[in-house]
């Protein structure tokens, strides 16, 4: 009779690990299949994320390439503006040689606030002269 009660008892204890077993894998099964959906939708998403920077980064070529094209636009304009810089160094240069030449003749001496007034308007003229010379070039380029 001991030996039936421990059949018995193996049986029962077989039947609840058996259970046990089928819980677990069945638990398994559902995590392998939820690690599965996950996965899909994962992938989605980084496919997704990859479109996103690749269009970020078309935007971004095109971006560069219009400040690109703007920074040209303005070479012009530093050009002219480098243009103007020399004609007023040059004019400037001329009226202090014009003004020491004037200095020195002796024979001018009551003529000098007129002498000045005719070069501060030279000065003015070659300047305004210049800055349209440097507006046109400005329009053309």
């Amino acid at each position: 009779m001991f030996v039936h009660i421990g059949v018995f008892l193996m049986a029962i204890a077989f039947a609840i690990f058996a259970i046990y077993l089928s819980k677990l894998l069945k638990n398994m099964a559902q995590n392998i299949e939820l690690i599965g959906k996950t996965t899909d939708r994962m992938e989605s998403k980084f496919d997704h994320t990859l479109y996103e920077l690749e269009q970020m980064l078309i935007e971004s070529n095109g971006t560069a390439k219009d400040v690109e094209l703007k920074l040209d636009a303005l070479n012009s304009v530093f050009q002219t503006t480098e243009e103007l810089g020399q004609a007023a160094q040059k004019a400037s240069g001329a009226i202090v040689k014009m003004t020491s030449d004037y200095n020195e003749d002796s024979r001018l001496a009551g003529t000098r606030p007129f002498i000045r007034i005719i070069q501060a308007s030279e000065f003015a003229i070659s300047l305004y002269q210049s800055w349209k010379r440097g507006r046109t070039v400005g329009k053309e380029g």
